[in-house]
């Protein structure tokens, strides 16, 4: 797999040591006689290459119109994010969820800053199916059912379905931080290393159909410029399932990943919660719940595609 790339500082050491000294001769200046004014000190600027992931969420558009590379991304909101009050039911399930798992009172009203990317498969051939699953999901299914930010279908149609600054509930630990994007198709059967059989995802590509990869590139590639998430913390659904069994490394950043886990159920905290409120199963820390989305091969071909962005 491309190296991805490590996580820089929010500010160089020269430039955290500028700013400060930039302060102290304001202070200064502040503080004597209006005759004695200090000379002004030039200010200090974050390098273009650094940026503040803070920065780029709190300049985070709800709703993409397009990507980078010119791909329009259609709208296609579901149902209780356009009109919360007819969907009270779902909503009461999903502050459930999201009080008891991650102690934020209303998921509702809650604005994320995303820190993460996470790449899923829909195990289904139309996208259509996806969107009915999350939009019409019953109260009755787990607190309040589940849903993405965008699929992309075999064509490379880019479809977002919630704001950017809103939570989804696709990828259980990190619901709090991710963007999480499906890829129409099935997921390759993959271990650590290597794949047993490929899915409809990867056998398009093969094939010759890039459409469905180049376009998930391009979106990625412009979420990292728009929310300051660099290649480090892009994961697929597989890794992030899976973290008690992720050894050390930079690329990708699980050890960051392991430290930024909220998720008091798969933290091993307190025990899960049925529909009803009732305390279930308590899971050992970071037990792995068995995702094996969208494949190795998938996130492989993924940033071979990146590197040209």
């Amino acid at each position: 797999m491309p190296i991805r790339q490590p996580l820089q500082p929010f500010l160089p050491k020269g430039a955290a040591l500028s700013l400060l000294a930039s302060l102290f001769v304001f202070l200064s200046a502040a503080a004597a006689p209006l005759q004695s004014q200090a000379a002004p000190t030039p200010a200090t600027t974050v390098s273009a290459s650094e940026p503040p992931a803070e920065a780029g969420a709190a300049t985070l558009p709800a709703y993409l119109k397009q990507t980078l590379g010119g791909r329009a991304v259609q709208h296609k909101t579901l149902p209780f994010f356009k009109d919360p009050a007819a969907h009270a039911g779902r909503w009461q399930a999903i502050r459930q969820y999201f009080s008891h798992r991650f102690g934020i009172a209303d998921a509702q009203q809650h604005v994320m800053q995303p820190q993460i990317i996470v790449l899923h498969s829909t195990e289904s051939e139309s996208e259509n199916s996806a969107y009915q699953t999350f939009a019409y999901g019953s109260v009755k299914q787990y607190l309040g059912g589940v849903w993405t930010h965008f699929a992309i279908d075999a064509r490379g149609q880019i479809v977002q379905y919630s704001p950017l600054n809103r939570i989804s509930k696709g990828q259980a630990g990190v619901n709090d931080i991710a963007l999480g994007i499906e890829l129409v198709g099935s997921a390759s059967v993959c271990g650590t290393s290597s794949c047993s059989r490929r899915g409809s995802i990867m056998q398009r590509y093969l094939a010759g159909n890039s459409a469905q990869l180049a376009a998930a590139a391009d979106l990625v590639a412009t979420l990292q410029q728009q929310a300051g998430i660099p290649g480090s913390r892009i994961f697929s659904h597989q890794e992030v399932a899976s973290l008690k069994w992720r050894g050390e490394g930079t690329s990708p950043d699980y050890n960051w990943l392991k430290s930024q886990i909220k998720d008091r159920v798969y933290l091993g905290q307190v025990a899960d919660q049925s529909p009803s409120g009732q305390l279930t199963r308590k899971y050992p820390p970071l037990d792995p719940y068995g995702r094996s989305d969208p494949g190795l091969d998938v996130m492989e071909t993924l940033f071979q595609l990146l590197t040209s962005h």
